[in-house]
């Protein structure tokens, strides 16, 4: 049986910080196993493509519309396989982007100290770690577009498969 796919999305600033969310108080589904947590922001492919996906769920859960994210890479996790993207945003209010918030209870930049503390939903902290490592050591010139090659050399780098 195929595991089920999910599309993620890691939001920098110019800080290098990502953004987070926090996820509901209580469990809305029965089955969610991390209420409270701050987690990555995305969700579950449906009858799409990852990177259709990953537009649906920016534009539901923050009404942000994104137009060709970065194909980071592919993480292989026991229950699931995600497709993760990353976009840079220069407009990082995060009141802004609260206000517009349709799912969670809000939204949070972190950078790579305070995730080293962090325990995160799903166990996304090791891959947001050593994408925020990588990132502290080339800077932005590693996040030009790239083909689909490049692509899967910058995953081998950060532990994606």
């Amino acid at each position: 049986m195929e595991k089920p796919k999910g599309a993620s999305m890691f939001f920098i600033n110019r800080e290098d910080n990502i953004l987070l969310f926090l996820r509901d108080k209580y469990p809305i589904v029965p089955k969610d196993k991390y209420p409270n947590m701050w987690d990555v922001l995305g969700g579950h492919v449906e009858d799409e493509s990852p990177l259709e996906c990953i537009r649906r769920e920016m534009q539901e859960e923050l009404g942000l519309y994104i137009s060709m994210p970065l194909l980071l890479g592919v993480i292989e996790f026991p229950d699931r396989t995600d497709h993760v993207f990353c976009e840079f945003l220069w407009n990082d209010d995060v009141n802004r982007l609260n206000k517009k918030l349709t799912e969670g209870q809000r939204v949070c930049w972190f950078g790579l100290d305070e995730i080293r503390k962090m325990d995160l939903a799903y166990g996304w902290q090791p891959h947001v770690i050593a994408f925020l490592e990588h990132k502290k050591r080339v800077r932005s010139a590693d996040f030009d577009p790239c083909s689909p090659e490049q692509a899967l050399a910058r995953d081998r780098a950060w532990g994606f498969r």
